[in-house]
């Protein structure tokens, strides 16, 4: 358990093991959760890990390993202070620039699996597949980072967006090894394989919300959408 300021705690643990008596099929577990808040205002951030690995040793030259990793992290979109001239706004450093309702949400999973055999002491083929799916989402966001209106007034956008991805990759190669007098050569033969497709949904309100920087209302009018 490591534990820290403004909240912080992470609790975590990793186990592992045969699960044969003749140990030709292993496990081991990582799993990691963690919670903190910050000095800024509003501001957190909860991240939950998964990840499995199996791994079965098929003969004395066969590997095969199947491993699965999931990581979920909401938290607080937060630009920072806004500028005024060349300086940060005289602005508490705590003050969050934004709306508190604006959480965001990254989730991705990834499995796949490893096979390496060895053909001799010098020759081994390697062959490795994985497939990532994620997203990063907000059912309701509003972020500023737009110059100041007046010197004091951030405008702040409000809105929804969903962004997800999916990535496919299989690999193959052929490594070995031979002299030739004595000169060693490595030789790698290989191909890859990859298919990558995103896709972006999102739309904003046409007109941004003013805050004042100074002394900020954060409960104000927002689209019937928001939230």
């Amino acid at each position: 358990m490591n534990v820290g300021n403004y909240g912080f705690y992470r609790p975590s643990f990793d186990i592992s093991g045969p699960l044969t008596d003749d140990g030709s099929l292993l496990y081991r577990l990582n799993v990691a959760y963690q919670n903190s808040e910050s000095f800024r205002d509003f501001n957190f951030t909860e991240r939950v890990f998964i990840a499995p690995v199996i791994t079965w040793n098929i003969s004395d030259r066969t590997l095969l390993t199947f491993d699965l990793e999931y990581l979920n992290n909401d938290y607080l979109f937060d630009r920072g202070l806004p500028s005024i001239g060349n300086r940060p706004a005289p602005i508490p450093i705590s003050r969050f620039i934004g709306l508190p309702e604006s959480v965001y949400n990254d989730s991705s999973l990834r499995l796949g699996y490893r096979l390496e055999h060895e053909f001799s002491k010098d020759w081994q083929l390697r062959n490795a597949f994985s497939f990532v799916s994620g997203k990063s989402s907000s059912d309701a966001y509003a972020i500023g980072g737009r110059p100041l209106v007046d010197n004091q007034f951030a405008p702040i956008s409000v809105g929804r967006e969903e962004f997800t991805r999916k990535i496919y990759t299989l690999q193959t190669e052929l490594v070995g090894k031979f002299k030739t007098g004595s000169i060693v050569h490595q030789p790698l033969i290989g191909v890859e394989l990859r298919r990558n497709t995103w896709e972006y949904i999102g739309f904003e309100a046409s007109d941004p919300i003013l805050l004042d920087i100074f002394n900020p209302n954060y409960d104000v009018d927002l689209p019937i959408w928001f939230g």
